[in-house]
C-alpha cells in the first residue's frame, strides 16, 4: 500500500501581511508554540516583535528551543522588545534564552536588565546591535556605570 501526500508549496496564512506581533506570555511557552504560530502569521514578514511574560514561568529549557527557531524563521525582524514584569527570574530566563543569542539582523533591543553586567554580556555578544534600551530599577546610576564600561572599552557610542 503505498501514500502520497501532496504539500501545497504556497502556505496559506490567517494572516499573512504581520509585521508586528505582540506575544503576551502566562505561565507556559508551550512546545511547538512557534510552529503553531508559524501557520497563522508568516514569520518572514515579521519586523518587530515584543514579548511580554507576565507572570512567572516554568519553562527556560523550552523558551531556548522556541526562540531559536522563531528567531531563525523571523528572516526581516529588526526591533525585539522583551518585557518581564518586575521578575528577576524572568530577566534571567529571557537574557539567556533571548538577548544573549540575537541573531545578526537584529538591530534594535528594548528589555528589562537585572544589573549592569547583563548588560555588559549584551553588548559584548551583540555589536550589531545599533540601538539598545535597558530598563533597570536604577537608571541614573545604571547610565553612569555603562558609560564609564564604554569609555574603558574605547567604543565610540552615542545614548540618551
Amino acid at each position: 500500500m503505498h501514500f502520497y501526500l501532496e504539500i501545497d508549496p504556497i502556505m496559506i496564512y490567517l494572516c499573512p501581511h504581520v509585521n508586528e506581533l505582540m506575544l503576551t506570555v502566562n505561565e507556559k511557552w508551550h512546545l511547538n508554540t512557534t510552529e503553531h504560530l508559524s501557520k497563522i502569521v508568516n514569520l518572514s514578514n515579521l519586523q518587530i516583535l515584543w514579548l511580554d511574560f507576565r507572570h512567572e514561568c516554568t519553562f527556560a529549557v523550552n523558551l531556548y528551543t522556541e526562540m531559536n527557531t522563531l528567531l531563525k524563521r523571523a528572516l526581516n525582524l529588526h526591533s525585539l522588545r522583551i518585557k518581564c514584569n518586575k521578575s528577576e527570574r524572568m530577566k534571567v530566563i529571557t537574557l539567556n534564552a533571548i538577548c544573549l543569542n540575537l541573531p545578526h539582523y537584529i538591530k534594535r533591543l528594548d528589555t528589562n536588565i537585572t544589573d549592569l553586567t547583563d548588560a555588559k554580556r549584551i553588548l559584548e555578544r551583540a555589536e550589531h546591535l545599533s540601538n539598545v534600551t535597558f530598563r533597570t530599577s536604577n537608571p541614573r546610576h545604571f547610565a553612569h556605570e555603562i558609560d564609564i564600561w564604554f569609555w574603558q572599552m574605547r567604543r565610540n557610542v552615542a545614548y540618551q
